[in-house]
């Protein structure tokens, strides 16, 4: 929602994006947006045919923590690249 997404952008915390694999050319697209205005963005990529639900807290949390930030040049890298697929 914009308003969300206005206070990201007044406190920039670093960002963790987990989505649904159906829903990451979303992420990359969100994680485009917030990395151009200074905020630290992780897009989680899950296992094929996994959802976050599925996985659970613990199992997604070692996802995150195993991440590396991607700046905005990786994000719209890969956004286009989703897009293609």
């Amino acid at each position: 929602s914009p308003s969300l997404l206005e206070k990201i952008k007044q406190y920039k915390p670093k960002v963790n994006i987990v989505l649904d694999n159906d829903a990451q050319k979303g992420a990359y697209t969100i994680g485009s947006m917030l990395s151009n205005d200074g905020i630290e963005v992780n897009v989680i990529e899950l296992p094929k045919n996994e959802d976050p639900n599925t996985l659970g807290f613990s199992k997604i949390w070692k996802l995150i923590k195993q991440s590396k930030p991607k700046d905005s040049s990786d994000l719209y890298k890969e956004e286009i690249l989703a897009k293609l697929l």
